[in-house]
């Protein structure tokens, strides 16, 4: 180790030194894994020459050194005063077989730090790919514990802190029983596709998605549940628009076919219907003044008499006001004005069926313009609806006023009764989950707001009951209004 052998390897310990040429005594360590001892280099016939600027060799030592039976490396060792022999070998046999091992270390270190970084690599590049998509995906566990949601997930539903979260608390009502079915069905099909399904998004708004679930199975087992959910919202509303236009033009086409005969039989019916009432009208005051008469036996019959017609009245008297259509008389119309005075109207009627009536109006509120009469006439149908749907028990009616885009309204009226019954549409005309009920109310409601160039809509509330919405425009006043 002089001067020279410590400047050749100053000289080559950055970047190595690489030895190509194996017919060498170096080289022969390598190719045979076996010791080489050349004490007089220079004559040696396997000798093959030095490097440039490699110093002279007066003895050579190569020892090659294993791990699990295979070379993993060779010391080689020159210029000893005396040469090598087989003592020399024996004792750097323990030290060489360290070497082995440590060497063997490095090379799994490095191997295993390799894959690391390659896992890392991967599984990044799948988080990046999962996170853009633009499905909403989530993994649940074996018990329905949400485990992953990816950022389209976190933004459609806003759950923040997802984890750990319970996946029936996302699934709205309607749709708990089919996934349910579904789930079960998953340990022998182990995937479900195209299943629609409706989720709850943190502020209480539905989201509707089409799903794709796959299980991973072990042994027969669910262990991890995957959801590839699209979202359809946006779409099966244009759908059900459709469906409502399409069956809006069937309803005014079958209108028109029998408008004219149907319009002539209620005025044929109005006539006798009017006989019948004034007496039946006059058969009870006369019951009235002889109480204990003969006729007495009749007041009951001649009561549910009355009562018939008056409630046939009111079924021609609403159909009348349907075929006619709506004529508007416009005028400024203050909606909150509407609402406050209708709440004090009903709000006694509204206790006495065990009811609680909150009013949510913003002030000062901005004046629409319409017809007065025919808009209050479809708030107090949509209040006194909610009010009758509680047959029992107490309950709670929410009407709410907030500004609409543009600068009209919208009038929101929710209740936590049984609601609507499924397969339902309550604006089809003669169609009434009451007994008393003429099916006519909310077609006229219908019919009067979107005469106004409104919308009146409906949709089942969460987790129980209705809400409907009625949505008005801020017309131009026009000059002359009729007041």
């Amino acid at each position: 180790w002089d001067a020279q052998t410590q400047a050749l390897y100053q000289k080559h310990l950055t970047e190595g030194l690489e030895f190509r040429n194996l017919e060498t005594l170096f080289g022969q360590v390598m190719a045979t894994q076996r010791v080489v001892i050349a004490n007089a280099p220079s004559s040696d016939p396997r000798r093959g020459g030095l490097p440039p600027g490699h110093p002279s060799l007066s003895a050579f030592l190569g020892l090659p050194f294993e791990f699990d039976g295979k070379m993993v490396g060779m010391v080689g060792l020159a210029n000893r005063p005396g040469g090598y022999d087989s003592g020399i070998i024996r004792f750097l046999r323990p030290p060489l077989e360290t070497c082995g091992h440590i060497l063997q270390s490095y090379r799994n270190l490095l191997a295993r730090q390799a894959a690391e970084a390659a896992l890392r690599e991967e599984k990044e590049r799948y988080e990046d790919l999962v996170e853009n998509l633009s499905e909403l995906i989530q993994t649940t566990d074996a018990e329905g514990r949400i485990q992953y949601v990816n950022a389209v997930w976190r933004e459609a539903l806003g759950h923040a802190e997802s984890r750990g979260l319970d996946v029936w608390t996302i699934v709205a009502p309607q749709s708990r029983a089919s996934l349910r079915a579904g789930l079960d069905r998953l340990a022998e099909e182990s995937h479900l596709h195209g299943m629609d399904l409706t989720l709850v998004a943190q502020d209480g708004e539905l989201v509707e998605v089409e799903a794709n679930i796959v299980a991973r199975l072990e042994e027969g087992c669910i262990r991890e549940v995957r959801y590839y959910l699209r979202d359809v919202t946006a779409a099966r509303r244009a759908e059900r628009e459709i469906e409502r236009l399409r069956q809006a033009a069937q309803q005014r086409e079958r209108l028109a076919d029998v408008g004219v005969l149907t319009a002539k039989i209620v005025h044929d019916l109005s006539n006798p219907l009017a006989a019948l009432s004034m007496v039946s009208q006059g058969i009870k005051r006369k019951i009235e003044r002889q109480p204990e008469g003969a006729a007495s036996a009749l007041a009951a019959p001649v009561d549910r008499l009355i009562q018939t017609t008056t409630h046939l009245d009111a079924i021609l008297s609403d159909f009348k006001d349907f075929a006619r259509g709506q004529a508007l008389r416009l005028s400024p119309v203050d909606l909150s004005a509407i609402v406050r005075d209708l709440a004090v109207l009903w709000r006694p009627v509204a206790e006495h069926r065990g009811v609680e009536l909150r009013i949510s109006v913003k002030t000062p509120f901005p004046t629409i313009t319409g017809d007065l009469e025919k808009i209050r006439r479809a708030t107090e149908n949509l209040l006194k609806n909610a009010i009758e749907a509680r047959e029992q028990g107490r309950g709670s009616i929410e009407v709410s006023l907030t500004p609409a885009p543009g600068g009209g309204v919208l009038l929101r009226v929710s209740d936590d009764g049984p609601g609507v019954p499924e397969g339902i549409d309550p604006f089809a005309l003669f169609v009434s989950s009451k007994a008393t009920g003429t099916g006519l109310g909310l077609p006229i409601c219908r019919q009067i707001v979107e005469a106004h160039g409104g919308h009146l809509e409906h949709r089942p509330g969460y987790p129980c009951g209705a809400v409907f919405e009625m949505t008005l425009p801020k017309r131009p006043v026009p000059e002359g209004l009729s007041t």
